[in-house]
């Protein structure tokens, strides 16, 4: 979690000091010119009430309270907007007029009152309290840490399932590209949304499509047998794509359709936060170690994505047509098992 506030909480609480900084030097300039004679009335009106309207900019730390929907800092927005406006009233009731209090007019002009009035000092004093006290928020805030989250086994699965389900719904929404025209379904992901080992594929194809999760084909259930052999479950991994949606007839991933869906994989990767990653097939290899070579020279080496052992494999769909391949195959799942075990 960030140890600093958001750049939209310290631009508001910014806003709220300045508020406050504006509003005491409104008030405290009619007494440090008292006594003074003005013939242009306009000018000394115009001011005046300036300092009348002055006191209403609290309704912006209201606005920022709606922004915040009442949050902690929400209501301190809220309760520096109804000071505000319980001065100003109070203000106008005490000094009677608040015109008045600053300025004594005559058939020649205008002197600002030597004695500005009890509404005066009460807005010089109250804002100058709200400019303090935003000032203090700040520098308090920006030391602020955000609650960590229990770090137990139950609160982790609810925190990752409730980010997923929320990106599952967004996928299901996205027209990102030219696939959301032709999809059945779209094939998220699936599996062990605690698994410290994560499979990246390049899209899904007919069955998947038809059935809206990963690898249930042909390729898929070779695959779940290979994972019996060496001692691992479907359950224990997660298992998504690059594409979200069947590209048509099962052709290559165009490059705009990586691009538009990348996003999703790179916050699926970062909810899950597995150890190791087996990429299947040179599309999902490419985009997780910029690799472009053969997969034939890139298979069982170890590569990284940010903190993440990235280990390239065929493509099940590969082994289908290379059984020969599947020795292999089954070798580089060994290593990454061996490698999320360290």
């Amino acid at each position: 979690m960030s140890d600093s506030i958001s750049k939209t909480e310290q631009f508001f609480n910014i806003i709220v000091l300045a508020l406050g900084v504006l509003m005491v030097l409104a008030a405290f300039l009619p007494i440090s010119t008292y006594g003074r004679y003005y013939e242009d009335v306009s000018y000394i009106k115009g001011f005046s009430y300036l300092l009348f309207l002055t006191p209403f900019f609290a309704i912006g730390p209201a606005i920022a309270a709606l922004y915040k929907k009442l949050s902690n800092e929400g209501i301190w927005y809220a309760v520096v907007g109804l000071i505000g406006l319980f001065l100003t009233v109070f203000a106008i009731i005490a000094g009677n007029n608040l015109l008045t209090s600053f300025v004594e007019f005559n058939s020649n002009g205008a002197y600002v009152n030597p004695h500005p009035g009890l509404g005066a000092v009460t807005l010089f004093i109250g804002y100058f309290l709200i400019a303090f006290i935003g000032y203090i928020f700040i520098t308090n805030n920006k030391k602020r840490k955000t609650p960590q989250i229990k770090d137990t086994n139950k609160s982790n699965i609810t925190d990752k399932k409730s980010l997923l389900d929320e990106m599952a719904n967004r996928v299901a929404l996205c027209k990102r590209c030219e696939l959301s025209k032709t999809r059945t379904n779209p094939v998220f992901g699936d599996g062990n949304i605690n698994a410290e080992v994560m499979f990246v594929g390049e899209a899904p194809g007919k069955d998947e499509d038809l059935q809206g999760n990963p690898f249930v084909g042909r390729a898929g259930k070779l695959f779940n047998e290979i994972f019996k052999d060496i001692g691992l479950k479907r359950d224990d991994v997660y298992i998504a794509n690059c594409l979200k949606c069947r590209p048509p007839s099962n052709r290559d991933p165009k490059p705009e359709e990586l691009i538009a869906c990348f996003d999703y994989l790179k916050e699926q990767i970062k909810i899950i936060k597995p150890k190791v990653i087996g990429t299947l097939g040179r599309y999902s290899t490419y985009q997780l170690t910029s690799q472009k070579g053969a997969l034939g020279t890139l298979r069982g080496r170890v590569f990284s994505y940010g903190s993440i052992k990235v280990v390239p494999l065929y493509h099940p769909a590969y082994l289908l047509r290379n059984p020969n391949a599947i020795d292999i195959f089954t070798n580089d799942l060994k290593m990454i098992k061996e490698l999320a075990e360290k």
